[in-house]
């Protein structure tokens, strides 16, 4: 009877274990909550002949496919968020009072993912560059560094995590940006000034009221009047499903309040857009003037229509590095910068595309240090019109980039790439940006190039090919730090023309 009664164990447990398979005809593909799954059922026979990966890519589909896999990773998170407070997804942190956090902005809440200092001062050298090069063509520019919410309410984590604020990078940054003279608004100070929590419990992101006030802190840096939304009527809702919930609970379906003001808005979008989360968005107020192009992320999905409804014309973009020559191409009297805090790495990545201007007519010295070591390659970059932007227009860049001398590359540091025409006996100067980035073998591991270019030194820059003249240019680097100046031999020769 024992034996029986084992049996019958072992046997409802085998039909358990098939149901997820004999049931996927049914009740399988329906949609898993990460974009990272496959949703196509793998060919045992391609073109190349045997799938030698097939029975790889079979396991790998049927563990994101399998019947009722929502219901079940649901149930398991559940379980576990109640029981022992943790999370069952690596990207999710299960916090105190029904606050989820995302796990990539841990490394910056212990202060672990630190950037060093000469990449904190070349992200502000950077933006100073940019900043100063839109101002010269009279459009303005502010900067701002969206919150980690972790960062704002550190009393919902879980307390195993003990935060470091001093060697976080929005914390060591601020000062370099202050003596750079960034028009930048604070939102750390700003969002931990007020009494009310401003970002939703499950999601990564703030709430329509937090974004309300970003928006106004933003526009009144540039001197753009706009709507005071403390003065407008507002409803709240229970319909908000944040992105931390449905990463943790695909199949459960869980609100929590958002915010929504009474004030319609005036503007409209320029084409069909699935969502404010679209690569591109254009957007047109007939009731408003001046024109904004923003460089956004997440965080700018409900930061848009603030914005949006502020200004004539709109061009918001998720691009990097930035494509700040659509400035120009638009018309545009106000850029706007916003990254969160966890990819403020990204700044020192690569050079924004902005065209630089002439700066020949400073005082550099005509002697060559020979111990300057440095490289240079010229990139012709072509730059199509687009079809589906009107504004767009045609360009033709050329990319000057390539190694500076870290013995001679300190904090001040101002970089600058010269084109010299001996035939013609002249020539153009143009401030560089400073970067680490690199170019990827795609033969070589990615992970590698990413991780050996994380402290690089680099400089680069975009020269408006139309801008100059034909010839036979010569190329070399020159530095200046504390009035110091210095010029490297010729790195690197191109004809345009």
């Amino acid at each position: 009877m024992k034996k029986k009664g084992q049996l019958i164990i072992i046997i409802l447990f085998c039909i358990l274990c098939l149901v997820p398979l004999v049931l996927y005809p049914v009740k399988g593909r329906e949609g898993a909550e990460s974009g990272q799954i496959s949703t196509v059922l793998p060919s045992l026979v391609t073109k190349d002949g045997f799938n030698r990966r097939f029975f790889e890519q079979a396991g790998d589909y049927f563990t994101g496919n399998f019947a009722f896999r929502n219901e079940l990773v649901t149930a398991d998170s559940a379980l576990r968020s109640g029981l022992f407070h943790t999370s069952t997804k690596d990207n999710v942190i299960v916090g105190r009072d029904g606050f989820l956090f995302y796990n990539s902005s841990l490394d910056d809440y212990l202060g672990k993912a630190t950037l060093s200092d000469r990449q904190l001062s070349d992200i502000a050298y950077n933006l100073e560059l940019m900043q100063r090069t839109l101002a010269e063509d009279g459009i303005r520019f502010v900067f701002t560094v969206a919150p980690n919410k972790n960062s704002l309410y550190p009393q919902y984590m879980p307390q195993k995590f003990r935060t470091d604020v001093q060697s976080k990078n929005s914390t060591r940054l601020l000062p370099y940006l202050e003596k750079a003279g960034v028009n930048y608004v604070d939102l750390f100070a700003f969002f931990k000034s007020q009494d009310e929590v401003l970002y939703h419990k499950t999601d990564s992101h703030w709430n329509n009221k937090g974004a309300a006030m970003a928006n106004q802190l933003l526009l009144s840096a540039v001197g753009k009047e706009s709507t005071d939304y403390s003065q407008i009527d507002y409803e709240v809702r229970t319909d908000f499903t944040g992105d931390l919930f449905r990463m943790l609970y695909p199949s459960k379906k869980g609100t929590e309040e958002e915010i929504y003001y009474s004030k319609k808005p005036d503007y409209r979008y320029l084409q069909e857009i699935d969502s404010t989360y679209d690569a591109r968005i254009q957007t047109e107020n007939d009731k408003k003037d001046g024109s904004v192009l923003m460089f956004r992320d997440s965080f700018g999905n409900s930061l848009l229509p603030f914005t949006a409804d502020e200004y004539g014309a709109g061009f918001f973009s998720r691009a990097v590095p930035y494509q700040v020559y659509r400035a120009y191409d638009r018309k545009a009297d106000t850029v706007i910068a916003e990254i969160v805090e966890r990819n403020l790495s990204d700044l020192a990545q690569a050079a924004p595309v902005l065209p630089a201007h002439d700066c020949s007519d400073i005082l550099l010295p005509q002697s060559i240090d020979e111990s300057y070591q440095a490289s240079a390659e010229v990139d012709e970059m072509q730059i199509a019109k687009e079809d589906d932007d009107p504004a767009s227009q045609a360009h033709t860049y050329l990319k000057v980039s390539g190694e500076m001398d870290p013995a001679r590359t300190v904090e001040g540091t101002k970089t600058y790439v010269s084109m010299y025409d001996p035939a013609q006996g002249f020539g153009y100067i143009f401030q560089a940006y400073h970067t680490s980035e690199q170019k990827v073998n795609e033969e070589e591991d990615r992970s590698k190039n990413a991780a050996d270019s994380e402290d690089a030194c680099r400089y680069a820059v975009y020269v408006d090919a139309e801008a100059i003249a034909d010839g036979d240019y010569e190329v070399s680097l020159l530095t200046e730090e504390n009035g110091e100046q210095i010029r490297s031999k010729m790195l690197t020769t191109y004809h345009l023309g």
